[in-house]
């Protein structure tokens, strides 16, 4: 399957919502807006909330193209526990 680009959002610390700004990362698995996803960090895995899908390469600045990492799962429920 070929990696398509993704937008997330991670958890906010104060209210508990997915907000602030989209991170990009590529995917491998099929996603919708909205899904909650397990992305990788510069330290570990955080779970995160699909809020872009499809995107082209065109809107992803060249320097950061090589650098995105690649989401392989979807979150599980229990995961929202940690």
């Amino acid at each position: 399957m070929k990696k398509k680009i993704v937008g997330v959002r991670f958890q906010n610390s104060w209210n508990e919502k997915f907000s602030g700004k989209a991170y990009h990362y590529f995917s491998v698995i099929p996603l919708e807006v909205g899904d909650m996803v397990i992305a990788p960090t510069k330290n570990s895995e955080s779970i995160a909330q699909v809020c872009e899908v499809d995107m082209p390469e065109c809107m992803i600045p060249l320097d950061v193209l090589p650098k995105l990492r690649t989401i392989t799962k979807m979150a599980e429920p229990e995961d929202n526990q940690k």
